[in-house]
């Protein structure tokens, strides 16, 4: 029965499930817009004079905040509307699945283009693994969601969580975010030490 109600999802109607997911990936995905922009634009004292001293430095930057945070809403408003035909029991499985969908195309631009600068390409690549972060973690809260009327009986959305996924697929889910974190981490060192 579990597996019936997370296959429809939260909404009654595909748009519903849509803006629900648009919303959560939107949050989810804050922290790495802001994370991304500062990179780009603040990380060392030269780009961050460069930025203080150029007329559209902050605009610039509120604009790359800007193109990120509406890159994860677009690639969340995806993931609701095609929630019910994607394949896949649980929210992450479905979320890799649109992700990997997402991948191809770039993997086929990225091998045709040989030009790729060392730190670009790293950022590209810690790009990707925060896309998969935050599409996984907002299926897994559109999996709560789904649940929402159940939420009176659990007092947190990791209780909720483990009655969904039981706890050996819970630490599963927990292992594969910890995963793309330890990604994320390492590419972002090998960025600040280029």
């Amino acid at each position: 029965m579990v597996d019936v109600a997370l296959s429809w999802g939260p909404g009654r109607h595909w748009w519903n499930n849509a803006l629900k997911a648009a919303r959560w990936a939107s949050i989810f995905g804050i922290l790495p817009s802001m994370v991304t922009a500062w990179y780009e634009n603040a990380y060392d004292i030269e780009h961050w004079t460069f930025t203080l001293n150029s007329s559209m430095g902050i605009p610039d930057m509120v604009g790359k905040f800007l193109t990120q945070e509406i890159s994860f809403a677009g690639a969340g408003l995806v993931l609701g509307a095609l929630w019910r035909v994607l394949p896949g029991e649980r929210g992450p499985v479905r979320a890799f699945n649109l992700f990997i969908a997402w991948l191809v195309p770039i993997g086929l631009v990225a091998a045709l283009n040989h030009g790729i600068d060392r730190r670009e390409l790293a950022l590209a690549v810690l790009n990707v693994v925060l896309m998969l972060m935050v599409l996984t973690l907002t299926s897994m809260w559109m999996d709560t969601d789904t649940f929402s009327r159940e939420r009176h009986y659990w007092t947190k959305r990791l209780g909720l969580l483990t009655s969904i996924y039981q706890v050996h697929g819970l630490s599963g889910q927990i292992a594969f975010l910890t995963l793309q974190a330890a990604t994320a981490v390492t590419i972002w060192h090998q960025i600040v030490t280029m």
